[in-house]
């Protein structure tokens, strides 16, 4: 038991430090046993918030530490990456608090985000991440469980492709006539 929860804390981890998948697969997961009485639920997210912590941690310090310099190296594609450095030190001089919330701990340590601002950030966005993914993962898996189980595969695959469909159309209807809305009410 105990590797199952170093597993779901070194995913939240790989999450936290930037790569997005894994540790929304794993919280999923968590959830889902959770709800089935095979794991306690408490345990999940505190393990999950724990792992999404130290790895926004990891991926701030690898941002500072080697991330600007990494940026600002001489070298292809040196002046694009200058402006986006740039551009991204005015982002976080307009937003100094909301920033780091919404982007990669390791832009935020690229962008020399104080260690308060960051440390609150990370607070809040992995309480954020774990209760949302855990929690509705916990209340609504098992429902998405049977619905998958009573219309079967091929169904669900029927239900994401006429929707892609739908998307597909409002877009390229959108695209032709910007001005008008998509559809119109009745």
């Amino acid at each position: 038991m105990a590797g199952q929860w170093a597993l779901l804390f070194a995913l939240a981890a790989v999450t936290g430090i930037g790569v997005p998948g894994p540790g929304d697969s794993a919280l999923i997961a968590g959830g889902v046993i959770a709800s089935a009485g095979n794991a306690n639920l408490a345990a999940v997210l505190v393990v999950a918030f724990l792992g999404a912590v130290v790895g926004r941690g990891i991926g701030y310090r690898i941002g500072y530490v080697g991330g600007r310099p990494l940026m600002e190296r001489p070298g292809r594609l040196q002046a694009f990456r200058l402006r986006t450095v740039a551009k991204g030190d005015a982002l976080f001089e307009r937003f100094p608090r909301v920033a780091p919330l919404i982007i990669p701990a390791a832009v935020a340590g690229i962008h020399r985000v104080k260690l308060p601002v960051f440390i609150l950030a990370t607070v809040v966005a992995s309480l954020g991440w774990t209760l949302s993914t855990g929690l509705v993962a916990y209340f609504f898996g098992p429902a998405a469980k049977q619905i998958l189980s009573d219309i079967g595969m091929k169904g669900g695959i029927a239900v994401i492709v006429i929707a892609g469909i739908g998307f597909l159309y409002r877009y390229l209807w959108q695209r032709r006539h910007p001005s008008q809305p998509a559809l119109e009410a009745a």
